[in-house]
């Protein structure tokens, strides 16, 4: 086509325009002959060294381009002879020796006008360390300014690094990037290339990863890091970077000021020497993206680590994947997300995947589960911030440490003396403590914190979540990573929501696992019902099981009741540290307790050894006393019966009737349409009563209407639970012993067993019958407390005394409280009169430091039918002691109802000699077989009682009247 230019240009004359079309189109054909003559070379350079021709298109191709100046060689395989032919080309000679007019590359690319090569990828050739310095003796002669040089997996060996170094070392190179990966430098040659990068001026991003660099290369490092100020982007990852090595790197790290990208992953530096290295350079340290990947970093560096990350402005982006952290590490990680130097905020993100975020350390400390004793090595600097961390929280009012001792080393053994932790100032700062560097502490941390707890799960951890869970990992880890965040904090409904959105809709057994793990922690008492009511038919009934019976019988307003607890399972596991909350919530109930007894007469009394809020707990069978520095285990069954002691204030009231009906009577009275059967069973009507307890109050004339639903021979259970699970949530708990009498004596002994003496036991009621075992440590404290107010209120209140089924009276230094004995069994009536009754009610209790009146709402009006006969009017206890007999038979009656449910059975028992009547010696021998012991009065009493005619015995006809004149 030019050509054809060329003649119109002639014909029109245009003579010296026409000339000029001729030069260039002359020379633009010597170009092309040129660039076709170096191909030419590069082919037969091939066919003289008998390597194949790979890579002349992408040749060809950066040959003929006028704009191009990157040329990538990658994977072709080449030889040493393959680059020994480009290098040829590179300097225009033809190695077959023929007369191809051949041009150097650079040189014609100038006279095109061309870019010259500044970008030169030779990745996975075998040119090794031959070819390596043939082409590095091709780039410096030929002058090509490469401005980067990808020669990874080149195989070029410790040879190699030292042309390398060459290259590095030619003069008006203007080499920017470096990437010589998985070479087999060794580490002499990696330190020596590492050697000549400080005195390059414009090096910027060196990658020599997986090139077994090791102790000659930390110490190169250790300079060229505190000498460089050009290089920004350094990866040094799958190395041997360990030990010496990397405190050697990690100290020319703090001396830098110019990276900002670092990779150090897969280089086994997760001890705690290393860790701490690079804690101390990362304290200043300005690199903002960070990769420690497969370290084995554990959960003990990631407190070192979190105290360097809360001293940094600079850093925004960390890569922990594949490194242990546990659930410990990775909450102590996440903590500091957000937090930089001098407290501020700083959006920094941290990758999680694959760190064992689901498992616990059983050894490491857990910030969100603090309470444990610890033995900690000061001169481990993880060990300091474990210390410091346990003070912090003393400061935050969240446990105490406890019997802190500093053992050090000497010559002559270890010295152990107190150590003082209360020394130390919120207001200075964790930083200026001045703790040992040598030597051990020991030390115990009572977590004291309540229930429900007080911190909520802030927008910091949120915010490390919403990175987390964003990224592209497999749903069963989100999961551990939420929980990993969450610690001990309560999140809201709307909180939960958010994150149940991270699992897809099609994941159901995860989205499962995530409402368990956040069930008990949602804030509000309304959530949990609203956590399962947003779920799917089948993701609830999934939720329902997994969370287990133990979870629906807890409930933050009323948690009295039995727990039994798999701790295995994490939602069973919440439910004991839930309760541990609440214990702690009670300390200074109990405390109070203890003080107010202290006080009284009848001897000394153990009230914390009895048990208040804290009963009958056992961990795998063995029984188990309550301790705050108790580190839950993460398996074993536990057992407990707890016990809330904080009673309802005059502000709260219990339902109305028709509230009562419609939530609790109404359906437990529902049938079914075609059968007429209950629609509820004795477990689903206990169900529906807690959940209506957690949120309402009743009263004891409710209470009395629910245990009177159930039959004391198949459904004794049942009502136990009803009086246990109403028991606190009671708004006129002064009427509970009158709701206890409606139990048999067996159901009365596992009420008490549940709830303790402590907590039944009330001295506003006290009027009663009592069988106590002077050996078990709550009927002992009962009769202490008893002779305690037989000597403080006015008049005889002990009646009918016996001890060892003898008569008995009580000597005076028992009444003191001195000489009680341990043992023996003492029963009596306790019998007030109408006026010191009233006094009480009105007044409180009688003696020095005796229990004021009781509150109005809580005394209570209610009691049965016969019981109220006893009574005086205005009373619902009675007074005197004409109630004692008419009392004793009931209490036989009852007895005998719990051995026979049918008055025939009953009868023939006693009949010794069939004949089918009772006499004086049957009825108190028989009685005496079955644990209802008569005083010889009293045995003639009742026989009077029984005796209708007068005959001296008595006919099963007027036995049945007994049977069912005092009926349960």
């Amino acid at each position: 086509r030019m050509g054809r230019v060329w003649n119109v240009l002639q014909q029109m004359r245009f003579t010296g325009l026409a000339k000029a079309l001729n030069s260039w189109i002359m020379g633009h054909r010597a170009v092309c002959k040129a660039k076709e003559s170096l191909i030419d070379g590069f082919h037969s350079a091939c066919v003289t060294l008998k390597v194949p021709t790979a890579g002349s298109s992408a040749l060809d191709k950066f040959i003929f381009s006028n704009s191009a100046d990157s040329l990538s060689l990658r994977g072709l395989n080449w030889s040493p002879a393959n680059l020994k032919a480009f290098v040829h080309v590179l300097r225009g000679a033809d190695l077959a020796g023929g007369d191809h007019g051949m041009v150097p590359l650079m040189r014609l690319r100038e006279r095109c006008d061309a870019p010259l090569l500044q970008h030169l990828v030779v990745q996975g050739n075998q040119i090794m360390a031959e070819g390596a310095r043939m082409l590095v003796e091709g780039v410096v002669e030929c002058g090509v300014p490469l401005k980067s040089l990808d020669i990874a997996e080149c195989r070029l060996g410790e040879g190699g690094a030292y042309a390398l170094v060459d290259l590095l070392c030619a003069p008006d190179l203007p080499l920017e990037t470096l990437v010589a990966d998985n070479n087999h430098l060794g580490d002499r040659g990696v330190a020596a290339i590492v050697d000549v990068v400080a005195s390059s001026a414009r090096l910027s991003r060196l990658s020599i990863g997986k090139n077994t660099a090791g102790k000659a290369s930390g110490q190169s490092f250790k300079h060229m890091l505190g000498e460089t100020e050009t290089l920004a982007h350094l990866d040094v990852s799958w190395n041997e970077l360990r030990g010496d090595a990397a405190v050697h790197f990690c100290e020319g790290l703090a001396l830098n000021r110019s990276l900002r990208e670092l990779n150090l992953s897969w280089n086994a530096m997760g001890d705690s020497r290393c860790m701490a290295a690079l804690a101390a350079a990362l304290h200043d340290c300005l690199v903002e993206a960070l990769d420690l990947g497969e370290n084995r970093i554990g959960p003990q560096a990631c407190f070192v680590l979190a105290s360097a990350f809360q001293h940094n402005a600079a850093l925004r982006k960390v890569n922990f994947d594949g490194n242990p952290l546990t659930m410990q590490g990775g909450r102590e990680l996440l903590r500091c997300a957000l937090h930089g130097k001098d407290g501020k905020e700083v959006l920094r993100s941290f990758s999680l995947e694959n760190c064992a975020m689901g498992t616990v350390a059983p050894s490491v400390f857990n910030p969100a589960e603090p309470a444990g004793t610890y033995v900690l090595d000061m001169s481990d600097q993880g060990s300091a911030r474990i210390l410091r961390n346990l003070i912090k929280l003393t400061h935050e009012g969240a446990g105490e440490l406890r019997d802190a001792t500093l053992v050090t080393n000497t010559p002559e053994g270890d010295v152990r003396r107190p150590y003082d932790l209360k020394g130390f100032s919120a207001d200075a700062g964790s930083d200026a403590w001045q703790l040992p560097d040598k030597g051990y502490i020991e030390v115990s941390f009572a977590d004291t914190r309540v229930a429900p707890a007080e911190e909520k799960l802030g927008d910091d951890i949120m915010h490390s979540l919403r990175e987390q869970l964003a990224g592209n990992i497999a749903s069963h880890k989100k999961v551990d990573v939420v929980q990993a965040a969450m610690g001990m904090s309560q999140l809201s409904f709307d909180q939960m929501l958010e994150l149940l959105a991270y699992i897809p809709e099609n994941e159901t057994q995860e989205r499962v696992n995530l409402v368990c793990r956040c069930y008990h922690r949602l804030s509000s008492m309304d959530d949990p019902r609203k956590a399962l009511d947003v779920l799917a038919t089948e993701e609830r009934s999934l939720v329902e099981k997994q969370l287990g019976a133990a979870s629906f019988t807890f409930f933050r307003n009323n948690p009295t009741g039995f727990h039994r607890l798999d701790l295995s399972k994490p939602a069973q596991r919440e439910v004991l540290l839930r309760l541990i909350g609440l214990k702690n919530a009670m300390v200074d109930l109990e405390e109070a307790a203890v003080k107010y007894y202290q006080k009284r007469g009848g001897g000394e009394r153990d009230v914390l050894a009895i048990g208040l809020s804290w009963r009958n707990a056992r961990f795998n069978q063995s029984p188990m006393a309550f301790s705050q520095s108790w580190s839950v285990p993460y398996g074993g069954k536990f057992d407990v019966d707890f016990v809330d002691l904080r009673r309802p204030d005059d502000k709260c009231a219990a339902m109305s009737d028709e509230e009562f009906e419609e939530s609790v009577m109404g359906k437990w009275r529902e049938t079914s349409a075609l059968l007429g059967l209950f629609t509820m069973s004795p477990n689903s009507k206990l169900k529906l009563l807690r959940e209506v307890s957690n949120s309402c109050y009743v009263c004891c004339e409710q209470v009395a209407a629910m245990v009177k639903q159930f039959s004391p021979h198949s459904s004794a259970n049942t009502r136990v639970e009803i009086v246990v699970t109403c028991w606190a949530r009671t708004v006129d708990w002064h009427g509970l012993p009158n709701v206890m009498l409606l139990l048999t004596p067996f159901e009365q002994k596992v009420v008490m067993n549940r709830l303790g003496s402590v907590n039944v036991f009330d001295e506003v009621m006290a009027v009663g019958y009592y069988e106590l075992d002077l050996s078990a440590k709550m009927d002992r404290f009962i009769f202490q407390e008893l002779l305690h107010l037989s000597v403080a209120e006015p008049g005889d209140n002990l009646l009918h005394v016996t001890y060892n089924t003898l008569d008995f009276t009580i000597p005076l230094p028992w009444l003191s409280g001195d000489g009680v004995p341990s043992k023996g069994k003492i029963s009596f009536y306790f019998v007030r009169s109408p006026e010191v009754q009233r006094r009480i009610i009105e007044q409180g209790s009688y003696g020095p430091g005796g229990a004021g009146p009781p509150p109005p709402h809580s005394v209570s009006t209610y009691a049965e039918d016969w019981w109220r006969k006893l009574c005086e009017e205005g009373f619902v206890s009675p007074t005197g002691s004409d109630w004692v007999y008419p009392y004793r038979c009931r209490r036989i009656r009852h007895k005998l109802a719990e051995k026979f449910d049918q008055i025939e059975h009953c009868f023939g028992r006693l009949d010794h000699d069939g004949s089918g009547a009772l006499d004086r010696r049957e009825i108190t021998t028989g009685l005496f077989e079955l644990g209802i012991w008569l005083h010889p009065q009293e045995s003639r009493q009742f026989l009077e009682q029984l005796d209708d005619d007068g005959s001296g015995s008595v006919s099963l006809a007027e036995f049945q009247k007994f049977w069912t004149q005092f009926a349960p």
